[in-house]
């Protein structure tokens, strides 16, 4: 197998590029670069992409989250509406008519 990392290809690289692209060979594996240095600085770099099942996670924690914050606001509004509609006798009420 065959690997060509060219010096325009760096910033795209990194150690978990690297491996995947060296693990898909079954026999023997050549590595070409135009720099050899710097091909080795940009692998030192750790780029860990999430899997698709962290970012399904992600996504219904996001989802619990809205859901809590408006479970939240729904309870205050009722309980606002609670006590505007038992306002003891002789005060005003919602449009300031005394009750």
């Amino acid at each position: 197998m065959f690997i060509a990392q060219s010096a325009t290809s760096f910033p795209a690289s990194s150690r978990e590029q690297l491996y995947v692209s060296a693990s898909r060979a079954r026999r023997e594996l050549t590595l070409y670069t135009s720099d050899k240095a710097e091909l080795r600085r940009a692998v030192m770099r750790s780029d860990p992409r999430p899997a698709a099942i962290e970012l399904v996670d992600e996504d219904r924690h996001a989802r619990q989250l809205r859901r809590r914050a408006h479970l939240r606001r729904l309870a205050i509004l009722t309980a606002a509406k609670a006590m505007i509609t038992q306002t003891p006798r002789g005060r005003t009420g919602e449009r300031g008519v005394a009750r």
